[in-house]
């Protein structure tokens, strides 16, 4: 597994590329320049104890979604030195050399540009897990399969993307985020895909937002349900009074009073 330049901290490209492509960083990994630096508010000061290993391997495991963690770890591999890169290339190869015959075969799909030249539906969930796989087992070097691919992704429309679902956005993410981190494609198009990729956090964060104003919503309806005497919780059986105990014949729900005891009269 290649890391490194030899005697360098470049990551290998190839030499006829612009120079700025090689300095393409992740924007987990960007830092300021020195006058936004001088605008920003003094951070508070955090302790190192308070960053214990077992809280940051829960916060990255339980709190970030697919894509973020590549991009987290992308920008943390960005700051490693030269023989830390060296190191962790070994660390990797050994771990990925475990599951080398079983992803042998899909390897070599990935790497195939007849068959990447298939998978055009992004909006078919099947194709979409078939190029998070692709782009998962893609080599550093195949800039045929990569352009292909790009082409792929910048050919879908992600203005008309509304009814999109959670799941379908999230999944979306992941797959610009590990394209646009890819070192097989070029500087350009990881950067339109980049472009994409706002795109698709920005309805994300809709989406999570209109999911969080529906529960306060709810929450609301029954809070004032549960403050306002008698109301009607629907049930299976049919609706009773809870004066009478009997079922109505007309309805398909029933009338409790959940009043709790400690609220007085309203």
């Amino acid at each position: 597994m290649k890391t490194g330049e030899k005697g360098g901290d470049e990551t290998a490209e190839d030499d006829s590329l612009d120079p700025s492509e090689r300095q393409h960083i992740p924007r987990a990994a960007s830092s300021p320049s020195v006058y936004e630096r001088l605008q920003e508010p003094p951070r508070p000061r955090v302790h190192l104890s308070l960053l214990d290993r077992e809280s940051v391997f829960e916060w990255f495991g339980h709190h970030l979604n697919p894509a973020k963690r590549i991009e987290f770890m992308c920008g943390l591999l960005h700051m490693c030195q030269p023989l830390e890169l060296r190191f962790l290339g070994s660390y990797l190869e050994d771990l990925a050399r475990k599951d080398y015959h079983v992803l042998r075969d899909f390897e070599c799909r990935a790497n195939n540009p007849n068959d990447l030249g298939a998978l055009t539906d992004v909006v078919d969930p099947v194709i979409r897990s078939k190029l998070i796989v692709c782009l998962s087992l893609l080599g550093s070097d195949r800039r045929e399969c990569a352009g292909i691919l790009s082409r792929i992704l910048s050919s879908v429309d992600l203005q008309n993307r509304d009814e999109a679902t959670a799941g379908a956005l999230e999944q979306l993410a992941l797959l610009y985020t590990m394209a646009s981190l890819h070192p097989a494609f070029h500087f350009h198009q990881r950067e339109v895909i980049r472009g994409q990729l706002d795109k698709i956090e920005l309805s994300l964060e809709e989406e999570k937002r209109q999911r969080q104003l529906r529960i306060n919503a709810q929450s609301t309806v029954i809070n004032s349900l549960l403050i306002s005497g008698p109301f009607l919780v629907p049930i299976a059986v049919g609706f009773f009074h809870a004066s009478r105990g009997k079922p109505t014949k007309d309805v398909n729900f029933k009338i409790v009073n959940t009043k709790p005891k400690y609220i007085t009269s309203f």
